[in-house]
């Protein structure tokens, strides 16, 4: 019955209120929901439930979403007794008062953040290994910035090259499904109208490591409308076998075209090395590794990342941004002290850049 309270509540909460256009949804849970006390395993499911709930319900909403866990109260409700606040006290937990649980209660509404546990301890408190030595601290939003000043520096790049480049991608795309498709015939793919998956990997010799990739493959396949594909066989359209040669032909014009963008060579240049190489990958006489670090170098890789016009100018954006919100914090403040954490940095770790004026 206790748990059975909270969760129909809560749900019904959400279904009245699932069309109203609110400022916030609040809910009150306790801190049982960190903290179980003997005899209280009801009411535990109940708010961990509630928890649960509320965080999965603001994914599904336009409006705040939040929890506060309460602690303690002491003088109202049905513990508001002596022999109670006594128990409280012998184990370093003090009763929440209702001016102080009412400006805990703000504090959340107007904080960034969706969920508060609040409870009064005192020095004696030890309970389930909480460190009450630990503190977090919300720095105040910066709401003076001029935005626009900050938009203004990103807006104004130029992005004709991204555009060519774009182009040129696409037009790399079409021709490489299409080489593709002639190279999976080299394999012994589409060779009958009609075949299952698992048929055609024995007679090909394709490995098991490349399960995944043929799946995709031939849901692409599937997509262009060159075979129908259910995802244990497949039915080609046409079998006659592709001109290679043609194909080849085709890809060294375009190539050298494409040889004129750095980020466009780079490309064509490790696709092609996969591509020739693609029979004798999928069947494990070559491990694919070999073909992207010949002898070990980077030299085919680097190139996809390095000088590439699409990366450039979102990295380039990034730094013009940043740049633009620093301007603007020292005119606001010119002792500010501004720090930027770099989370995943190419060495897999995190970094720390601070900029002091």
């Amino acid at each position: 019955a206790s748990l059975s309270a909270e969760v129909d509540v809560s749900v019904c909460m959400a279904q009245v209120f699932a069309k109203e256009p609110l400022d916030f949804m609040l809910f009150f849970s306790s801190i049982q929901s960190f903290m179980k006390a003997a005899g209280q395993g009801n009411y535990a499911a109940g708010c961990t439930f509630k928890d649960a709930f509320a965080h999965r319900l603001s994914c599904d909403t336009d409006y705040p979403v939040k929890v506060i866990n309460w602690g303690y109260w002491g003088s109202v409700g049905t513990v508001a007794s002596k022999e109670y606040n006594d128990q409280m006290a012998g184990l370093g937990i003090g009763s929440v008062e209702p001016e102080e649980g009412m400006d805990a209660l703000e504090k959340l509404l107007a904080a960034p953040v969706n969920r508060l546990a609040f409870m009064k301890t005192a020095e004696s408190f030890d309970w389930q290994g909480i460190n009450t030595g630990e503190s977090v601290a919300l720095c105040p939003q910066n709401v003076s910035l001029n935005m626009k000043n900050i938009l203004g520096s990103v807006l104004n790049r130029d992005i004709k090259e991204i555009r060519e480049s774009a182009d040129f991608a696409t037009e790399l795309s079409e021709l490489l499904f299409r080489m593709m498709h002639g190279q999976l015939q080299a394999v012994g793919l589409f060779a009958e109208k009609r075949q299952r998956t698992e048929t055609v990997k024995r007679k090909t010799g394709i490995i098991d490591l490349y399960d995944r990739w043929l799946e995709q493959s031939l849901a692409v396949f599937s997509e262009k409308g060159l075979i129908e594909y259910d995802g244990e066989s497949y039915t080609a359209r046409d079998i006659s076998p592709a001109d290679t040669d043609a194909l080849w032909k085709e890809w060294e014009k375009k190539k050298n075209i494409w040889s004129e963008h750095p980020g466009m060579r780079a490309r064509a240049e490790l696709a092609e090395a996969t591509l020739r190489s693609l029979p004798e990958i999928l069947t494990g006489k070559t491990p694919a590794t070999d073909i992207m670090f010949p002898n070990s170098s980077m030299e085919l890789v680097e190139g996809i990342y390095k000088n590439n016009d699409l990366a450039d100018y979102f990295n380039n954006v990034v730094a013009d941004t940043v740049s633009a919100y620093i301007n603007e914090r020292l005119k606001e403040n010119s002792e500010a002290e501004i720090r930027i954490f770099e989370i995943g940095a190419g060495t897999g770790g995190t970094s720390e850049v601070i900029f002091e004026k």
